[in-house]
């Protein structure tokens, strides 16, 4: 679809590169020399070929000429050089020109229905409604923070870019739809509830955008949002390669979802809460298990994880062809986890250690260079940045049988 790729293609530019363009324009228009400087940016590396490009895509079928986008681009660059401060103007017309995060959003959905059959008229009214359920979801969760406010913010409209910049508009539409579908869902059923429910969940919400935000940067990619399983919605799928203990490379699915131990603090809560992280883990492990095996992310923000849920899982999946990996991170920022499952001991150590990094929302090697130990069932590892040289690990179990 011509709209959604000259989106992509303007998008892909920062606002600073396509300004300094507008701005030398502008000045070769004033000395007389637009055709030659406009030739000349059109040979260079630096992406302006991008821009016209996507310009022309923009335009009316009728019109979507090169010569017409020269011409559109030679308007914008008369526009600035007649103003009182050109670069300036560069920069006001450089922001009207490029897409906003929820439009880009909204077309994205757009496209997913188009894909899918649904008529133009119909598709646009979907996503605009979709769009704005989803804005305003993530606007109530920022209003109701009391701390961090910007920096959920910064972090979810990172991931929404990212997802925008690395799938094709129908498919970063699917993710979009199974985001909304998810924090639909979450808030529904809360509603009404106590306000440290909230917190918990939003904090939750928060912690899922900063894993989206580090999951490429350890080899993940993701598969889907919102996956409804057997018995409970997956947040975060992703599909991995991993490092086994023979040296050879397998690749996993990951379910992957992050827990607020807020509810902890409230004796109330406490076991009620335990019984829902054990649930979800017990749906989805179950369901990897179904699929030939896989692994089990999850990650406890505030808190380490009640010592209910460790036994429990300890009890049921031991044996299983998975490997559940709990993290969490202790009150001076160290990282821990514990990995269980039969799966565990024919992972590579490292994959289990950098698996905990990604679940925690940490960039690689950002205080999780410590030793590394191999997890097994009942042991913690604890993964804290500066302990200097790495003992060696100890030889590996032998394998499952």
């Amino acid at each position: 679809m011509d709209y959604e790729r000259g989106v992509q293609l303007l998008s892909s530019l920062s606002a600073e590169q396509i300004q300094n363009w507008l701005v030398q324009l502008a000045q070769a228009l004033q000395e007389g020399r637009f055709d030659l400087v406009y030739g000349q940016l059109l040979q260079q590396e630096g992406g302006f070929r991008q821009l016209r490009d996507g310009i022309r895509y923009l335009l009316p079928r009728s019109r979507a000429t090169l010569e017409q986008a020269k011409q559109l681009i030679r308007s914008l660059a008369e526009e600035a050089a007649s103003a009182t401060e050109p670069q300036q103007r560069a920069r006001e017309l450089v922001q009207l020109m490029q897409p906003s995060l929820w439009s880009r959003v909204k077309d994205a959905i757009r496209a997913f229905f188009i894909y899918t059959g649904e008529d133009m008229v119909r598709s646009e009214e979907l996503a605009r409604g979709i769009t704005e359920e989803l804005k305003q979801s993530l606007e109530a969760i920022f209003n109701r923070l009391r701390t961090d406010r910007d920096k959920f913010k910064e972090t979810y409209e990172n991931a929404l870019r990212y997802i925008l910049d690395k799938f094709l508009s129908h498919e970063a539409g699917r993710l979009f739809l199974g985001m909304h579908d998810m924090l639909k869902k979450i808030y529904k059923q809360i509603e009404g509830k106590p306000p440290f429910i909230y917190e918990a969940i939003d904090k939750s919400v928060f912690h899922f955008f900063k894993v989206v935000n580090v999951v490429e940067q350890h080899g993940a990619r993701i598969v889907d949002i919102g996956r409804s399983i057997a018995g409970a919605q997956v947040p975060l799928v992703l599909n991995r390669t991993y490092l086994m203990q023979d040296g050879t490379k397998r690749d996993f699915l990951i379910y992957f979802a992050p827990f607020s131990g807020s509810l902890t603090h409230n004796w109330l809560a406490r076991e009620q809460y335990s019984k829902l992280v054990i649930s979800w883990i017990d749906a989805a492990a179950n369901d990897l298990i179904a699929k030939g095996g896989g692994i089990v992310g999850v990650h406890f923000i505030d808190e380490k994880p009640a010592e209910q849920i460790i036994t429990e899982v300890q009890k049921k999946f031991t044996k299983s062809n998975v490997a559940i990996i709990i993290s969490w991170t202790d009150g001076s920022g160290r990282l821990l986890y514990e990995c269980i499952g039969a799966l565990c001991r024919n992972l590579h150590p490292d994959s289990i250690r950098d698996q905990a990094c990604m679940q925690a929302g940490r960039r690689p090697g950002a205080g999780c260079d410590a030793p590394t130990r191999q997890a097994q069932p009942g042991t913690t590892v604890q993964l804290s940045p500066g302990e200097g040289s790495p003992p060696p690990p100890p030889p590996p179990p032998p394998p499952v049988q």
